[in-house]
């Protein structure tokens, strides 16, 4: 199984946001996607190709990682190939984004997000306010709401939040996996 990170828009490394995750995953191969800087305007149309290059070396019991719209690129990858699950922290989606080929989803979000309530103004883009918001009630998703303390669309990944929410994510994906292979050995 690996850890796949991937940024957002707005950063030509992502190790002002997923990337300082990579230190809690250790028992993982992490692999740390740089699909390089871009504008809110150019992601629409970049986004599948940057898709497609991250998904030739993800594995159906991999899990993505996204921060904003990183976790446009992961839907967009999830969509099209199974993978086991999806941590979507401030995803930039609508909130009626569906997941079909993943085992697990989890969704990070803080009301005071107010760049992916923004976002939903793409007209013709799968960006929207999940990030701010949730997703609603489905069965294989669990929404986290990390305010009031982590407020804002990076928030999670400040100095002061991280030391709580990277070992929780960590662990999450710990709970996760140890579920999924105590199925796969009691059936």
């Amino acid at each position: 199984m690996k850890i796949h990170l991937i940024h957002g828009i707005h950063s030509s490394q992502p190790g002002g946001t997923v990337g300082k995750l990579e230190k809690y995953f250790d028992d993982y191969e992490v692999l740390v996607h740089n699909y390089g800087y871009a504008l809110a305007l150019t992601a629409r149309f970049l986004n599948p190709n940057r898709a497609e290059k991250i998904s030739k070396v993800v594995d159906p019991d991999d899990v993505l990682v996204g921060h904003s719209n990183g976790c446009t690129i992961a839907s967009m990858i999830e969509k099209k190939q199974p993978v086991q699950g999806l941590i979507l922290i401030n995803a930039a989606l609508d909130t009626d984004t569906e997941f079909k080929n993943s085992e697990w989803v989890d969704i990070y979000f803080n009301r005071g997000d107010e760049v992916v309530h923004w976002s939903k103004i793409f007209i013709a883009h799968p960006w929207g306010e999940m990030g701010k918001v949730g997703d609603g009630d489905k069965p294989h998703v669990t929404n986290i709401d990390c305010g009031p303390d982590t407020w804002g669309h990076s928030a999670l990944f400040d100095d002061k939040n991280l030391p709580f929410w990277g070992p929780f994510i960590a662990g999450r994906v710990n709970d996760h996996n140890t579920r999924r292979i105590k199925s796969q050995t009691s059936g």
